[in-house]
């Protein structure tokens, strides 16, 4: 910018000044978005193996980076005031980088102030440190079902990669949200859950890792063509839910689930964003009721309200739907949970985009997926309602219907 003032000195024009100062700036914006946008966006395959290939080590092993998208730390201390981590070593921390966007800056800020203390001091707690391996976790949507997916996604994929039983790992939240409906199922997949403002002044972690950001996680990459390690996850889920196996098609008795979406309070800060609203709605929730029975006459109909059911209760609905309908939103995320013969149909308003979330679970499920998107300004109403034209519902789950039983 010094140079462009320098160059009215020299007689350059005020007009050419202008255009070169906007072709500046809009070069460092492009070399601002190449370099925050994240890694994955445009990548099929993601293997996570080679994660652990070629790791960072440093402090006498006391350090260990992976794949540059996790660390796992050993006698590791955690200043909760600071909300900072120390490690034995006495030389120089490692120098190690994420390969996250602007998501995973909390990882680069614990890297940037990981402290360290004399091998010395070991001494004092290897007999008292907690030997259960705990893995941080920074949580940015703690109370949206899909952003809060991934995170348990990528704490069970550092698990599978280390080697450890997700059963019998605990978590540490590194944050400060509040508690909310996603809480218990943490308790009900893992082991020991605690906050970093519950610890002791001396608490030391035999293993300390820290976890793959909830942003950053390949489920939130939706051009992948497979979703490492989903098989295990599906049954690992379900399976501490106690559901062990997948419900058959029974054409004769099919189950069909609709999900209302309403006005509630997951998120604090919707309320200075919305007034306390939540987008995407159905206008004509008993004229898309009608509609569903006319088409499956004879069949279980459900809808429900996910805020009023526990998780026990969602895993147990959605792994026995056959046919799942709603607007996009976190709910949606059960698609990773429907049995294999399962179909979709979601839905979208105009005024937000055709998103790929729940296509890319049904591809990566091998379940049917239908989306259609409003295009008439007339089917949006006031306060995030749009209207689903019956005749539009009907075509679709008419070819749904098709699918799941042809004859």
């Amino acid at each position: 910018m010094v140079m462009l003032l320098n160059l009215s000195k020299l007689g350059v024009s005020r007009r050419y000044r202008t255009l070169l100062t906007i072709c500046v700036i809009g070069l460092l914006l492009i070399i601002y978005v190449l370099v925050n946008r994240p890694k994955y966006t445009e990548k099929t395959v993601i293997d996570v193996n080679k994660w652990l290939e070629n790791p960072t080590t440093g402090c006498r092993t006391y350090f260990t980076g992976y794949g540059h998208e996790f660390v796992w730390l050993r006698y590791a201390r955690v200043d909760k005031t600071t909300k900072t981590f120390s490690i034995p070593c006495e030389n120089k921390i490692p120098a190690y980088n994420f390969n996250y966007g602007k998501e995973g800056t909390i990882l680069k800020e614990w890297m940037k102030q990981l402290g360290m203390f004399p091998y010395s001091e070991l001494s004092k707690f290897q007999k008292s440190a907690i030997d259960t391996a705990t893995i941080a976790v920074m949580r940015y949507e703690a109370h949206n079902l899909y952003h809060t997916l991934c995170e348990w996604y990528n704490v069970f994929i550092v698990t599978k990669l280390l080697r450890l039983d997700p059963k019998h790992v605990n978590i540490l939240f590194m944050d400060d949200r509040p508690r909310g409906l996603m809480d218990d199922t943490w308790d009900t997949l893992f082991g020991n859950v605690s906050r970093y403002s519950e610890l002791s002044p001396e608490v030391v972690f035999r293993n300390l890792i820290w976890n793959v950001i909830g942003y950053e996680s390949p489920m939130n990459f939706h051009n992948l063509n497979i979703l490492p390690y989903m098989n295990d996850f599906y049954s690992f889920f379900i399976g501490s839910f106690g559901v062990n196996e997948q419900k058959a098609l029974n054409c004769g008795h099919l189950h069909v689930t609709i999900i209302w979406r309403k006005d509630y309070m997951t998120h604090p800060e919707r309320q200075n964003e919305t007034g306390g609203l939540v987008h995407r709605k159905f206008k004509n929730e008993e004229e898309i009721l009608q509609t569903v029975q006319d088409v499956f006459p004879s069949h279980s109909i459900k809808a429900v309200i996910l805020e009023e059911m526990d998780m026990q209760q969602q895993v147990n609905l959605f792994t026995n739907t056959d046919l799942l309908i709603g607007m996009h939103g976190a709910g949606m995320s059960h698609v990773m949970f429907l049995p294999q013969h399962a179909a979709v149909f979601e839905t979208f308003p105009n005024y937000w985009g055709f998103l790929k979330h729940f296509k890319a679970f049904s591809r990566w499920r091998g379940i049917k997926y239908l989306g259609w998107q409003n295009s008439d300004p007339k089917n949006e109403y006031p306060h995030f309602y749009t209207l689903l034209p019956p005749e539009v519902l009907r075509s679709h789950l008419e070819e749904l219907k098709l699918y799941l039983c042809p004859s």
